[in-house]
């Protein structure tokens, strides 16, 4: 039966193209073209040849293209398995917090509405089933960019969803419940939340909220949630052991059920940084990391989000933490009781608590080495880059390597997230913007026998490539989702078996140094958040999540231990790069927008 959520998707997807590749030939062209900037003439003509072996009549290219070509469009879950695409994210082995899930810091604060954390929570949890309730109505109005309808998958996916580990590939569980999970202090309750498609009312929530913070003050003696931040084939082992006791597996289905987890953090005056590190990697007691959705109290009357990232991307969730923030701002407590919240008992056997100490002490090691760093730069934001007529992602994508360049030395490349849902099921398309354009511009804007007409010549046809570039990735033709799909064919992660070995293209010089990334880079507009950033990609990269606000920009930038000196580099570097931009921008306004 096709509930009305459905049939409003499908309704909607039927005005919507599906994903098509360009020629090959194309592709692997784009390949060479967007690294040769970054290579040596030797490396250079080295990639030329295995592009030239992967596309010649006895190379693997069209082998492996053919093979696609044959099952897609017809079996359209192949796409699954391009790059930032499901399957690819729930084949990866990492642990989730700091590696795949993001965060948000909502702008909202409970002390300006005169509210406590307790009632905030309540009203959180309002909105957010208000949310829920739209989509599973079929209410919610359908998202479009620039006048294109966008697919609307996502939405029913960002409620009752886990994410279940397993040895070499996790799946999605969906459900349909009327509870949430609340976590306080390794503490677990059930707490139901919806009579029908009537919501309960938020007072008697925060009743059962205040009462579950009273029976948490003592730690959880056996901290199962701790396990969600393990890596996934150890988390999937241990989860096979666990499920093994009844007890446990009722315990750790009930939570995976759940419409969404609350946490309940103690209240306490905290950093921007520190409210950002702690939606993003919890005190990992009260967080499950597999859930879709955790709505986190914290702070001095704060809401954070923290995703699981396999099936949503940002722009849904930032759709609804609009949502969130406009709602709770217009709510009032509503009278009346809750049912009351149930704990779930998990059974102190030895196994079971001795291996969530022990994932406990390893989260804390894991955990310890991420570092994180807000700014806010106050100087100008999106408005000002629009009124010169630039586009402010290009603006700031040329600022970002700037500040690379000056604070390493060198430039690696970036990983810019790039929206494909103008396509059905659409996700994201992994962009490099560094062009020979940006590296003209590098090397003219610290060059004092340079003319301010060649910087300003060069950083306007780099912000233009940079956009040209984006709008080929968003209407499909990018290159990493192609040949990223075509290696999983190779593979074997498409079809029954792998069709060849590893082709040479995989190996030469211009796929590696498209891999390396020195910065992994998205953005968001900013209604709403004060702060949103996930880990870095890379050990020895950084990763940048900027916020474009009409009157300023806020970057939040994480690294590992070892490399946060050259993290802590590139934000000194960073202000003076975008206000060095700033003044190359306003030599010339008499151009069309860039």
């Amino acid at each position: 039966m096709i509930t009305k959520c459905e049939s409003v998707v499908i309704a909607h997807s039927r005005e919507i193209p599906i994903l098509s590749f360009s020629p090959l030939e194309r592709t692997c062209s784009r390949l060479l073209e967007w690294a040769r900037p970054l290579l040596s003439a030797d490396l250079y003509r080295e990639s030329m040849r295995a592009v030239e072996g992967f596309l010649s009549s006895s190379g693997e290219g069209h082998l492996l293209q053919g093979e696609l070509d044959r099952i897609y469009p017809e079996q359209r879950d192949v796409l699954k398995w391009m790059p930032y695409w499901e399957n690819w994210y729930l084949s990866n082995r990492h642990p989730l917090p700091a590696n795949c899930n993001p965060f948000y810091v909502l702008e909202i604060e409970g002390e300006k509405l005169k509210i406590d954390n307790v009632e905030l929570s309540a009203m959180a949890v309002e909105a957010a089933l208000k949310f829920h309730l739209k989509i599973k109505k079929g209410d919610l109005k359908p998202d479009r960019w620039n006048g294109r309808l966008l697919s609307m998958e996502q939405y029913d996916l960002i409620f009752g969803v886990t994410r279940i580990p397993g040895k070499d590939m996790d799946r999605n569980l969906k459900s349909d419940t009327d509870y949430i999970a609340v976590l306080c202090n390794g503490h677990i309750f059930l707490q139901k939340v919806l009579e029908g498609e009537n919501i309960v009312p938020s007072e008697g929530l925060a009743r059962n909220f205040r009462i579950i913070m009273e029976q948490s003050r003592r730690p959880a003696r056996v901290p199962l949630s701790e396990l969600t931040s393990l890596p996934r084939s150890k988390w999937a082992e241990i989860r096979d052991k666990l499920i093994q006791c009844k007890e446990v597996a009722r315990a750790i289905e009930a939570i995976e059920k759940s419409l969404f987890v609350l946490c309940l953090d103690e209240p306490r005056e905290m950093t921007l940084e520190e409210l950002s590190l702690s939606v993003l990697l919890g005190p990992p007691e009260s967080r499950w990391f597999d859930k879709s959705l955790q709505v986190v109290a914290l702070g001095k009357g704060r809401i954070g989000i923290n995703f699981e990232h396999s099936q949503r991307d940002g722009t849904p969730m930032g759709r609804f933490v609009k949502f969130l923030n406009e709602e709770i701002a217009t709510l009032r407590l509503k009278t009346g009781a809750a049912p009351s919240p149930i704990e779930v008992d998990i059974p102190e056997r030895d196994y079971v608590k001795d291996i969530s100490l022990k994932a406990q002490k390893e989260a804390e090691k894991a955990f310890s080495k991420l570092k994180l760093s807000v700014i806010n730069f106050k100087d100008f934001g999106k408005e000002e880059i629009k009124r010169l007529k630039l586009s402010p992602d290009g603006f700031v994508q040329t600022a970002l390597f700037l500040s690379q360049k000056r604070a390493w030395g060198h430039v690696k490349t970036t990983f810019e997230s790039v929206m494909l849902r103008q396509f059905w099921k659409g996700r994201t398309e992994g962009m490099r913007p560094f062009n020979s354009w940006t590296g003209a511009f590098l090397r003219l804007i610290d060059d004092p026998s340079a003319s301010d007409r060649a910087r300003n010549a060069a950083m306007l046809k780099a912000i233009k490539a940079h956009s040209f570039r984006a709008r080929l990735c968003m209407d499909g033709k990018g290159l990493e989702g192609h040949l990223g799909l075509l290696e999983a064919i190779a593979e074997g992660k498409v079809g029954k078996r792998a069709l060849v070995e590893k082709p040479k293209i995989y190996e030469c010089p211009a796929w590696k140094v498209l891999q390396d990334i020195g910065i992994t880079s998205s953005t968001t507009s900013g209604e709403g958040l004060v702060s949103a950033g996930y880990g870095p990609a890379q050990e020895d990269g950084i990763a940048v999540r900027y916020i474009k606000r009409p009157d300023c920009l806020v970057f939040c930038v994480t690294s590992l231990d070892d490399f946060d000196d050259s993290r802590r580099r590139f934000i000194e570097k960073l202000p003076k790069a975008l206000k060095d931009m700033r003044r190359c921008a306003g030599l010339s306004t008499e151009r069309k927008f860039l």
